[in-house]
């Protein structure tokens, strides 16, 4: 079975691969292309130009490319939104190489497989198609990874935002024509705008820290079983269940200048 996503995507003419071969291990990659980790299998350079590259293993990604220049798709549970100077611009994922770890692999390392792009954004997996398509192996990796003391602060943030969310200020804006009133005005006839909104803010704000401290106190009875569980969870459940989102890899060509350099380093 491949995602519609993946089906949807036009053909890609294969050119003509004479080597390909050779493997590499993860530190060697990393080492050689340099780059830090953003998000779930993807690395880049933010003090350079070039695309990022993408590091996956094939036991946790079974709809990713399988040879060379085939379209794909991997599995992430979260995004990372930093909001940062550092965050990758879109052309990090602009004709990115891909390395996979193939489960048919002895030597536990890496193939080049392309040049692969991000041809659109991500969609969710729904229910459906997670329960008979994803194999139940990848929830377990998942789960594993979000439960892990390792894992990312944003990672963290974004788990505990899902299934805890805090509701939005709902108070006084300074916009909101209630607070211009004439009941709102004070005796000395300033407007009473400010004191409805600062009100409305403390208010908001003691609701946030006592959402927090409750959060805090939920997150650290988290564990690789409940997380699991939490994938056969309903969307609409007062803790709505986890789901896996696509990302989708588009294959536009083979580095060839790229595989010869890393076989030459190696």
């Amino acid at each position: 079975w491949i995602p519609f996503g993946v089906r949807d995507l036009p053909d890609f003419a294969k050119p003509d691969i004479t080597n390909g071969a050779e493997t590499f291990t993860s530190d060697f990659i990393q080492r050689a292309l340099e780059g830090k980790n953003w998000s779930p299998g993807f690395y880049y350079n933010p003090e350079s130009q070039a695309a990022g590259y993408w590091l996956l293993n094939g036991d946790h990604e079974p709809f990713a490319p399988k040879v060379a220049c085939q379209h794909g798709a991997k599995l992430t549970a979260f995004f990372n939104n930093t909001a940062s100077a550092g965050a990758p611009e879109d052309e990090a994922y602009t004709n990115a190489a891909v390395f996979i770890r193939l489960t048919r692999s002895e030597s536990g390392e890496y193939t080049y497989m392309g040049s692969y792009t991000s041809p659109r954004m991500s969609d969710k997996v729904g229910y459906d198609t997670m329960r008979e398509h994803v194999p139940d192996s990848v929830l377990r990796y998942w789960a594993s990874m979000l439960a892990s003391s390792k894992k990312p602060d944003w990672c963290a943030k974004a788990l505990v935002d899902h299934l805890w969310p805090m509701d939005d200020y709902a108070g006084p804006v300074p916009t909101d024509p209630v607070v211009e009133s004439v009941d709102t005005t004070n005796l000395d006839g300033c407007s009473g705008l400010e004191a409805r909104v600062q009100r409305g803010l403390e208010a908001w704000v003691h609701d946030l820290a006592s959402w927090k401290k409750e959060v805090d106190m939920k997150a650290t009875m988290l564990n690789e079983e409940n997380l699991y569980k939490a994938f056969f969870a309903a969307d609409a459940d007062l803790e709505p269940g986890l789901r896996l989102w696509w990302e989708y890899l588009q294959c536009t060509g083979y580095d060839e200048e790229l595989y010869r350099k890393l076989v030459a380093m190696k």
